[in-house]
């Protein structure tokens, strides 16, 4: 199934989200956003992306090779991002997560608009954290 996700969907991708929530919901956990921070355009689309997220706190990804969809999609040199937010379908964190999509979507010219909501990046400073 791995293969068929990454080789066969994400390989075709110009970019990837890679949604995840932690936790049981049953309270608020800090919202994240990370990017992968590389040398050339991986690195600045990856931060760029980032950088679309209506969420404060962002933070540099290592390329771990746990298994998750970000890491591989770097690995096929596709520009990824990793989130996470409190779990269960927590309705703000549900919005955010739609906010963040259109917004990148908006900033890669595939809908119409301007981005909305972004907050100054806390930790993120001239691309570095």
């Amino acid at each position: 199934m791995v293969y068929v996700i990454v080789d066969k969907i994400i390989i075709k991708s110009d970019y990837v989200i890679d949604l995840h929530s932690m936790g049981d919901g049953e309270f608020e956990t800090l919202n994240l956003v990370g990017y992968y921070d590389l040398p050339g355009d991986l690195g600045k689309k990856s931060l760029g992306l980032t950088m679309m997220f209506p969420i404060e706190t962002g933070f540099r990804m290592a390329n771990s090779n746990m298994g998750r969809l970000s890491d591989a999609s770097i690995e096929k040199g596709i520009p990824a991002i990793g989130t996470e937010c409190t779990g269960r379908g927590v309705e703000s964190n549900v919005q955010t997560y739609l906010m963040g999509i259109k917004n990148v979507m908006k900033n890669l010219n595939m809908i119409e608009g301007e981005p909305e909501g972004l907050p100054e990046k806390e930790g993120i400073s001239n691309g570095m954290i």
